[in-house]
């Protein structure tokens, strides 16, 4: 669906809705302050990888 509207308008790149989840995850991090377990909720996962933990602002 979100490639066919992608392209409806125009929009040459390749664009699908992990794209709208990525997009969606980058905001509510950045601008809004939402916590990564609480993302992690939103998105339905369970684990968090190791990385992120020491990736995460103490």
């Amino acid at each position: 669906m979100v490639k066919g509207w992608c392209q409806d308008v125009g929009l040459k790149e390749n664009y699908g809705s992990h794209t709208l989840r990525k997009t969606w995850k980058h905001w509510q991090r950045m601008e809004r302050g939402t916590s990564i377990p609480l993302l992690m909720e939103a998105f339905g996962h369970d684990a968090l990888p190791i990385a992120r933990i020491s990736a995460e602002p103490i």
